[in-house]
């Protein structure tokens, strides 16, 4: 014969109430808030990365500041650091530990730009749009119109012959 343990009308309740309490005190206990303003203490600083450091110096996770300066950040262990950077201004790393609140000042750096790169990109007109070079899926020819004006030729077909490889033109 099977016995039935016949629980009370609130028992349910007591264990969703436990489980729930439980779930949120984990939850809660893992976000970490903040701010982040200038040395003097008085400007917040937007777009700073907050990133999550583990113990083999990897990016955990991150998130930026917001116009106020404020960030907060779900982490995943207590153990961890938490960094701060950005352009300009001196890297800041501290131990998370116990910590929920963390307000920080970021001095900017003395160094100088050393070097500045620029990429253009090139863009073609094919009669409808300008398209960029890198996306075009149709073979293109450049000539200045500097060198068609220099040439000795009696049309505009006689300036190209030649000019462009892989174009050949033909009378009919």
């Amino acid at each position: 014969m099977k016995k039935f343990y016949r629980l009370g009308p609130y028992s349910f309740l007591i264990i969703a109430l436990f489980w729930c309490a439980n779930i949120y005190s984990q939850d809660a206990a893992l976000i970490i808030r903040g701010k982040v303003v200038d040395k003097k203490g008085r400007a917040p600083i937007q777009h700073v990365s907050v990133s999550e450091i583990d113990a083999d110096n990897r990016t955990v996770r991150g998130i930026a500041t917001d116009i106020d300066g404020n960030f907060a950040l779900k982490i995943s262990n207590p153990k961890d650091k938490i960094s701060f950077s950005f352009i300009g201004y001196k890297t800041i790393t501290q131990s998370i530990k116990a910590q929920a609140n963390f307000v920080v000042a970021l001095e900017q750096e003395n160094s100088q730009l050393g070097e500045v790169v620029i990429v253009a990109d090139r863009k073609t007109n094919n009669g409808n749009l300008s398209v960029s070079d890198k996306n075009l899926t149709i073979a293109t020819g450049r000539i200045e119109a500097k060198v068609l004006e220099e040439m000795s030729a009696a049309s505009i077909d006689q300036a190209l012959q030649g000019r462009l490889s892989g174009v050949d033109i033909t009378a009919s």
